[in-house]
């Protein structure tokens, strides 16, 4: 599998988050950060495989995220 590097931006609370939990499982925080990506695909990919393409999964995230972004 080939790498590609992200650099992104992070809320200084999700930061705060990903920093103790990398630390709790003594990994770097861009394995952490990688593997909760990973993981969030596939589970965004299940549930798009379970409620069907009815329910747009990705209008959903982006209200969520269009949300966030007012506080």
């Amino acid at each position: 599998m080939s790498k590609k590097k992200l650099s992104i931006s992070l809320d200084a609370e999700v930061y705060k988050e990903v920093e103790l939990r990398a630390k709790r499982l003594g990994i770097p925080k861009s394995s952490f950060v990688s593997f909760a990506t990973s993981y969030f695909l596939h589970q965004l990919e299940s549930n798009e495989q379970l409620i069907g393409r009815n329910v747009n999964v990705y209008e959903l995230l982006k209200n969520n995220i269009g949300s966030q972004k007012d506080y």
